[in-house]
């Protein structure tokens, strides 16, 4: 059985079109850090106990953004600030990733982007030679 050139491009384009979809849907999905099931919209009780001092507390923005981003040990306000105190000049913080070298969580998809595109480049050279 024998295809067209053309059959073949047009293949390729569809097949990389569905990959690219698929990387896509993945890609926005809102995942938990081990299991990659969808976060609930909060934690399931209003109040938390204080990793640092043991008291009860209510949730605030800081700690449902914590909980967003999948931790699970909270502290209040206070034991909050005295650890930002203690941990300010050791080069933790939003600019660490700058001072250390780090890779952002977010990287750029050039390589993938590369290889998709180079994909029908090749079929479509192999089927040049070979018909």
């Amino acid at each position: 059985m024998s295809f067209a050139p053309e059959e073949l491009f047009a293949a390729a384009i569809a097949a990389v079109a569905f990959l690219a979809g698929i990387l896509f849907w993945r890609a926005r999905a809102k995942r938990t850090r081990s299991v990659g099931l969808r976060v609930d919209a909060g934690p399931a009780n209003l109040r938390f106990t204080c990793a640092g001092c043991s008291g009860k507390f209510t949730h605030s923005r800081r700690t449902i953004s914590a909980w967003e981003k999948g931790g699970r040990s909270f502290f209040c306000n206070a034991c909050h600030t005295k650890w930002q105190s203690t941990h300010a000049s050791s080069g933790h913080g939003r600019g660490a990733r700058i001072i250390t070298g780090e890779r952002p969580a977010k990287s750029g998809c050039l390589g993938v982007f590369v290889v998709l595109l180079a994909i029908p480049a090749v079929l479509a050279l192999a089927v040049l030679q070979y018909a």
